[in-house]
């Protein structure tokens, strides 16, 4: 569309072209560098089975199915890293220590029995990328299983019983105890000196004492977990910080949640109910986070003698406690706007310091958190008109739902919800302004439940001319005759279809732009509406400028002058839409030059 707009121009100063002459020249060649990309390919490690069957006394024992070992540990000693090690239905009365990356599968949790021979460890881990699933680990006389300053291990499916410690764990990181039933241990589960380590899924009951996070056990991961019917729920003591319990049942327990000297942790969406003595407890714990949680019919709900936050600001919300008696007739950050909003007028206090939730829910909350607020909005400062610039931002759903954004664009124009997005996916779009002026760019998010962020940071952008062509303007025919580079006429009907002529003696054009602090290189395109050819120049030398040099070989172009901040992001544009290079007087490469013009327009005719 925009080249037949171009031809149509072309035509309306025909008349201009055939008083004044033309002439077009030899023809330009253009280098083109395309980037060249690798692939690499991945090799898998093949997987050796080994079979451990305790019904095979006699022998011989080789590790097949037909020969498996009799017991686990011969079938690890005889492994390579890599390597699965398949357990039948049994009782295997046995300490086995682990020191090969290997996958250890039971055939039935219920029925692939591990006892321990003495009075250590039934199972120690002591390298990285061990994996153990469908065991049932009873009877140990201090640990069942022992992590031993691993990481990246995974203990999921298994029964864990009747041990001293269920689970042991020792200056680890990155591990995930997921999806295991441990009951009637002494401690179900304790970790000193551990890090980002996760404890999901699991059902934790009638243990003396369930989770046990101790001595600068930072950044662990609770979720998911039912956790009944123990001395104290999950107790975080020594220093142990930065750790998140989300989404857990935590019930009918003596205290709930206990934290000790363990600061700055985060505890949200869970439902703590029926304890006997405290639902959560912070001693000497300061900089922790509490929101969205359900605290039902527990003796003393909560109390807090530090400063803690207990509730997520406005709109957000607090928590929901079932003695809270306060009314909800009001709504706004104060509750002062007459009609509720589901949360309560005043605030809940917290026994014992001064600690408040001041915006406590009337019902139960569905436990599903808002997304955190999006990052700033990342992009140029600076752009010209109607210039589409990038815009980046990301922003976590700390459940990992699906996330839509919204951008305010400041002009009082909104984008549409644009997703899905991963949580922690960074997310991309463009948008440009129409009028020169200062705005403000906001971003937020929701999740699939319609949970709303708040908005992010603002970014701010200024919008205004950024460069100009400076010695070629619409309107105006320009010659470069007997050295009078300056000389300029102006022509209304130039003006009015957005073209300028260049009437010269040579083949040389000279090309100048200005432009603001902001601009770092600038890139001229020449690109011929009638033939498809484009001349590029570029200019990344701002000292004396930006200029360009090339020799003409048609009459008609599009000429831009494209801006870049020191990113590499084009920021702003000039463009002449239809430019007209005009090199007067005649002679023989003048006339073979109009011949083939004339014969190009011909073949362009033809579709040749």
């Amino acid at each position: 569309m925009k080249k037949n707009q171009l031809l149509i121009r072309a035509l309306v100063i025909g008349m201009v072209i055939m008083f004044i002459g033309a002439s077009s020249l030899p023809g330009l060649a253009a280098n083109v560098k395309i980037k060249n990309t690798q692939t690499k390919s991945m090799s898998l490690m093949n997987r050796d089975i080994i079979y451990v069957d305790d019904d095979n006394t006699a022998g011989p024992w080789d590790g097949t199915q037909v020969h498996p070992y009799q017991y686990i540990q011969d079938g690890i000693d005889n492994a390579n890293a890599g390597d699965t090690i398949y357990v039948f239905n049994g009782t295997y009365t046995e300490d086995v220590y682990i020191n090969k990356a290997v996958d250890l599968f039971g055939e039935s949790k219920e029925s692939v029995l591990v006892n321990s021979s003495s009075s250590s460890e039934t199972i120690h881990l002591k390298v990285d990328y061990i994996n153990i699933s469908g065991f049932s680990i009873i009877n140990g006389q201090i640990v069942g299983i022992l992590f031993d300053g691993v990481d990246n291990c995974t203990i999921a499916n298994n029964i864990i019983s009747d041990n001293k410690f269920g689970i042991m764990m020792t200056n680890s990181t990155h591990n995930s105890i997921d999806n295991n039933l441990i009951k009637n241990n002494t401690c179900a589960i304790v970790m000193f000196y551990s890090t980002y380590n996760s404890i999901s899924n699991n059902l934790v009951e009638y243990n003396s004492q369930s989770i046990l996070i101790e001595t600068h056990s930072n950044r662990t991961s609770l979720t998911y977990n039912t956790i009944t019917h123990s001395s104290t729920g999950i107790y975080f003591l020594n220093n142990s910080c930065n750790n998140s319990v989300m989404h857990n049942t935590i019930s009918d327990n003596r205290d709930g949640l206990y934290f000790e000297t363990s600061h700055d942790n985060f505890v949200a969406s869970n439902r703590i109910e029926n304890n006997y003595g405290y639902g959560i407890c912070l001693n000497t714990s300061y900089g922790s986070t509490i929101y969205y949680n359900n605290l039902i019919n527990n003796s003393i709900q909560a109390i807090d003698n530090c400063t803690n936050i207990w509730d997520n600001g406005y709109p957000s919300g607090g928590n929901y406690w079932d003695d809270y008696t306060g009314v909800d007739n009001f709504h706004g950050p104060n509750q002062d706007i007459i009609g509720g909003d589901g949360i309560g007028d005043t605030p809940y206090n917290i026994s014992v310091g001064n600690n408040k939730d001041n915006y406590p829910f009337m019902n139960q909350t569905s436990g599903n958190l808002p997304p955190n607020m999006p990052s700033k909005p990342d992009g140029s400062p600076v752009a010209g008109p109607n210039v589409d610039i990038n815009f980046s931002t990301v922003a976590v759903d700390l459940e990992g739902d699906f996330l839509y954004y919204l951008w305010d664009w400041g002009d009082g124009n909104f984008s549409e919800w644009i997703g899905p997005f991963n949580s922690s996916e960074p997310m991309a779009t463009n948008y440009s302004w129409n009028w020169t002026g200062i705005y403000d760019i906001r971003v937020k998010v929701k999740d699939i439940y319609e949970l709303e962020s708040e908005w992010s940071e603002p970014h701010n952008i200024s919008i205004a001319t950024q460069i100009e062509l400076s010695n070629l303007r619409p309107g105006f025919m320009c010659f470069n005759i007997f050295g009078f580079n300056n000389s300029y006429l102006f022509s209304y009907i130039l003006d009015a279809i957005g073209a300028c002529v260049v009437v010269s003696l040579t083949y040389d054009l000279y090309l100048e732009a200005t432009a603001t602090e902001a601009v770092h290189s600038v890139t001229f395109k020449m690109v011929n509406p009638i033939f498809g050819d484009n001349v590029t120049i570029v200019d990344d030398d701002a000292s004396d400028g930006f200029t360009g040099f090339t020799i003409m070989d048609a009459i008609f172009w599009q000429l831009s002058a494209y801006a870049y901040d020191e990113d590499g992001v084009m920021i702003d544009v000039d463009t002449i839409e239809l430019f007209i290079f005009l090199k007067i007087g005649r002679n023989q490469n003048t006339i073979g030059a109009v011949g083939d013009l004339r014969q190009r327009f011909i073949d362009r005719i033809l579709n040749k």
